[in-house]
């Protein structure tokens, strides 16, 4: 997507929500392009922008993680958990790619709407998504790390996730979920910080007798946010690799500003061998 609305308009107008398309090459096995249209928030509309209107927009890192889900993730067959999920994108391909289950969560009400409306508008679009569970949830990663959820066992910590989360955990010894995607998730310490804590705590909960990988479509901000979130990391046990990286193309903002390149890494994070229970 190059920043265009499906109605031929662009970021700069002011109306506040468009629709997007988006166009995916896949895999052989898909027969061709896949086309996602979505609902979401602009720029224009920010005025009073406010921390939890954020899931509402597009953000960067979800399209290179939704073209990784649509091209390069075994995704058939599936039982995938979202964070911060906002307006769809990436649960909408993983839907058309014929994921068994995708819960895709955030932590505000409103986004929640508006990526049920996005989710039910693209299943009724693609028949290979009909057979998909999907699931629209509230999670807030805080909950995750709360000290008194901690201190339960690992199994009732996963019942009480099934349970927020409106699922059934049809068989408590293998995966909850084959693996955890997310995009765009990192502004800040703070966030970085809690992101991995609460990463580290799905990893070991939701796994069955194998470990599962944690996708996650990385925007480089700074080099020390990088730097700050690969030590989060390391000390919750993680282990990161790289799988793609993409750079994005300068985007004139004003006649006389552009916006500068940013770098967004596709990462598979797991639990390190020590950390794995």
């Amino acid at each position: 997507m190059d920043g265009s609305t499906a109605d031929g308009g662009s970021l700069a107008q002011d109306a506040q929500r468009r629709r997007f398309e988006f166009s995916f090459a896949t895999g052989a096995e898909h027969g061709g392009p896949l086309r996602i249209v979505l609902a979401a928030d602009t720029a224009a509309g920010a005025a009073a922008f406010r921390v939890q209107d954020q899931g509402r927009y597009l953000w960067p890192g979800a399209e290179p993680l939704a073209a990784h889900l649509a091209r390069s993730f075994p995704v058939r067959g599936m039982a995938l958990l979202e964070l911060g999920a906002g307006v769809g994108l990436a649960a909408c391909v993983a839907a058309a790619q014929r994921a068994r289950r995708i819960v895709a969560t955030d932590f505000d009400e409103r986004t929640l709407e508006l990526l049920r409306e996005n989710m039910a508008a693209n299943m009724a679009a693609h028949d290979d998504a009909e057979q998909t569970e999907c699931v629209a949830a509230m999670l807030d990663w805080n909950t995750v790390v709360d000290p008194a959820r901690r201190a339960l066992s690992a199994a009732d910590r996963r019942a009480a996730l099934a349970a927020g989360l409106g699922i059934r955990d049809g068989d408590p010894s293998g995966a909850l979920f084959d693996s955890i995607i997310g995009s765009d998730l990192i502004w800040d310490e703070e966030s970085a910080s809690l992101l991995t804590a609460a990463a580290a705590e799905l990893l070991r909960i939701c796994r069955g007798p194998d470990q599962i990988p944690f996708v996650l479509a990385f925007v480089e901000r700074s080099e020390y946010l990088r730097l700050f979130f690969e030590e989060q990391a390391k000390a919750h046990g993680l282990e990161i690799a790289v799988v793609q990286e993409h750079r994005s193309k300068p985007v004139q903002v004003t006649p006389k500003r552009w916006t500068k390149p940013q770098a967004t890494f596709v990462l598979r994070i797991t639990l390190a061998q020590q950390a794995a229970p």
